[in-house]
């Protein structure tokens, strides 16, 4: 009895261990901030060839820049770049192409290869509102990219006091915009870290065999030593009727 005993609790802390564990797993949440801001005008020059003259022709349009900022505690005045997990950008460089930058991205860095991307970023909130929503920020991303002996650069940034966007494509075009005095909005949600189907399923698997391989070492553990001679005389009796019949 009491190695049942010990049997049956020893599964039922098992259980409820795991389940532990998976419940603090998807409450565990981190916190996503989401700057919208306003529309302002871009303007694009670009060097294209006309006969045997070189022309200039430029473009204006609009965009807007959005901000994407996550992180695993709730901004401060204090929180640095280093204490971002990431950040993610958008803006219109061109007329009808939206652009992402994405820090920190996935830089390239090998010597030996000939293509060459660095991603580099800045992030400062000076003060908070009473929702503890920015109300005096700089972010900045920018993305380096080197290929085919020609750089390409691209820079978004957003503050209360403007947003900007510009860059270059060597050595045909560039582009800047400035939004100044006109900041967006900020909201923050929370995003569970919920583990994904595949990883799930397999969790469940794993406790469903274990909890069948639990139940037949509780079920052995019922049959004592008495009740298997006493099966095996009754079945030699039985055997023997039989015969003699």
């Amino acid at each position: 009895m009491r190695w049942k005993f010990f049997n049956n609790h020893t599964a039922s802390y098992f259980f409820a261990t795991i389940s532990l564990l998976m419940l603090s797993g998807e409450l565990r949440a981190d916190y996503l901030y989401s700057y919208t801001g306003q529309s302002f005008s871009v303007t694009s020059s670009t060097i294209m060839r006309d006969g045997d003259d070189w022309i200039t022709v430029s473009n204006t349009f609009q965009s807007t820049i959005t901000a994407a900022i996550r992180t695993s505690s709730m901004l401060t005045t204090s929180t640095g770049l280093a204490d971002i997990t990431s950040i993610t950008m958008t803006g219109t460089p061109y007329e009808g192409g939206v652009w992402t930058l994405d820090y920190p991205g996935n830089p390239i860095s090998d010597p030996l290869s000939s293509i060459s991307l660095t991603i580099g970023g800045y992030f400062n909130i000076t003060s908070l509102d009473a929702q503890g929503l920015p109300s005096a920020w700089n972010i900045i991303v920018d993305q380096y990219l080197f290929v085919g002996g020609r750089a390409h650069y691209i820079q978004m940034g957003t503050s209360n006091l403007s947003d900007t966007i510009n860059g270059y494509d060597e050595p045909f075009s560039a582009f800047s915009g400035l939004n100044q005095n006109s900041p967006g909005s900020w909201q923050v949600a929370w995003i569970s870290n919920v583990p994904e189907n595949q990883t799930r399923g397999l969790i469940l698997s794993g406790l469903a065999i274990m909890g069948v391989i639990v139940r037949y070492r509780n079920f052995r553990s019922l049959i004592s030593r008495d009740d298997v001679n006493s099966m095996c005389s009754k079945t030699g009796r039985f055997s023997t009727l039989v015969s003699n019949g």
